[in-house]
């Protein structure tokens, strides 16, 4: 469903593995349980690659990595930097922006990392 609808699953489950209290080593192995169509068919070919075991053992946020290398494709985060750099407040209300701002920060961070840029 695009990267915005990544973004929005990767703070879902963030959220969901803290009102669990699930521990770290367990956190790939929960959201992998979740996974539907494409993605639990991409999942299964990872687990074939890597090993169940391994897979199952990597850091979250290596998972995030290559989930958004493999749902995010580059003409996409192109788009996404592209809006970023155009981004700007056209109302009084500052709520839209501000979301759409820390939105693309997670999914794009090398546009605000380092702080400077």
């Amino acid at each position: 469903e695009g990267a915005s609808a990544l973004l929005e699953w990767f703070e879902s489950m963030e959220n969901t593995f803290i009102n669990s209290e699930c521990p770290a080593e367990l956190r790939v192995r929960h959201a992998a349980s979740v996974l539907q169509k494409r993605a639990l068919t991409w999942w299964n070919g990872e687990k074939r690659t890597r090993g169940v075991e391994p897979a199952l053992a990597m850091p979250w946020e290596e998972f995030k990595t290559i989930l958004t290398a493999k749902f995010c494709p580059r003409n996409e985060m192109k788009k996404l930097e592209a809006e970023f750099l155009v981004l700007k407040q056209d109302s009084g209300n500052n709520a839209p922006y501000n979301t759409r701002f820390h939105e693309l920060g997670l999914l794009i961070p090398h546009m605000i990392t380092p702080v400077s840029r």
